[in-house]
């Protein structure tokens, strides 16, 4: 049993060296909303030596840590959001729709030789049926 024992010490020791050479692969963000921040938050959340919201960075543990009002979180999100909708701009219908199901998925689709123009209805009608 103590053989075992020093085994996974071993192996617990070998992990946290290869973790600590390669620390940089890690990187920890922890965000803190709230309805407001108080005096001491808005200082720490607005220093001139980092972006708006960081109230600490530590490049050795590799963590940043982000305060911010839920109403910035909401608009932050909202502003994202409305930027990617103006940038796609793109309304799907029923065609387009299934024009990219046969293009991607044609080989899971089947064919219906017999029905010839039949609406989607039509079809679903007819298996149900079958």
């Amino acid at each position: 049993m103590g053989e075992l024992a020093d085994d996974k010490l071993l192996e617990r020791d070998q992990l946290h060296k290869i973790l600590e050479a390669e620390a940089w692969l890690f990187h920890e963000e922890f965000a803190l909303a709230g309805n407001e921040l108080d005096g001491f938050a808005k200082k720490k959340a607005t220093q001139r030596d980092r972006p708006k919201g960081q109230v600490y960075s530590d490049a050795d543990l590799n963590i940043t840590v982000w305060v911010k009002e839920w109403a910035e979180v909401i608009n932050d999100a909202r502003a994202r959001l409305q930027f990617v909708n103006e940038q796609l701009s793109y309304e799907a219908d029923r065609d387009s729709a299934k024009a990219y199901l046969k293009r991607t998925h044609a080989k899971f689709i089947p064919e219906f030789d017999d029905v010839a123009e039949a609406g989607d209805e039509d079809v679903f009608n007819m298996e149900a049926s079958s």
